[in-house]
């Protein structure tokens, strides 16, 4: 099996992709955030790359409004996570609650 380092040091220099599309490899299209995090990465708390980032992505969607990038808009439908429900399960399991009587236990003085 090969492994595409570029995709890999792509992948890790930026957080703009899961990791199902990390494992994926270089995907075929690429959301405007996504290219730019890939053209500009830049670490969370690094405020001159952040303005950086959001100038290109400025540049980037201008260019795409005036029709002078080729690009493409596409819906795609993304089936949402598992969502988890917590339940309560609080037990009040103090001597005089009832929950021990219930099970055969007695309590003696």
């Amino acid at each position: 099996m090969a492994v595409d380092l570029q995709w890999h040091d792509a992948c890790h220099a930026t957080r703009a992709f899961t990791s199902a599309e990390n494992a994926a490899g270089w995907p075929d299209a690429m959301t405007l955030a996504q290219l730019v995090a890939m053209q500009r990465p830049c670490k969370r708390d690094d405020k001159a790359g952040r303005h950086v980032q959001r100038a290109l992505a400025e540049a980037l969607q201008a260019a795409c409004t005036a029709r002078e990038l080729e690009h493409t808009t596409e819906t795609k439908e993304v089936k949402p996570r598992r969502v988890l429900r917590v339940v309560s399960t609080f037990v009040d399991d103090t001597p005089n609650s009832g929950f021990w009587a219930a099970r055969g236990f007695t309590r003696s003085y």
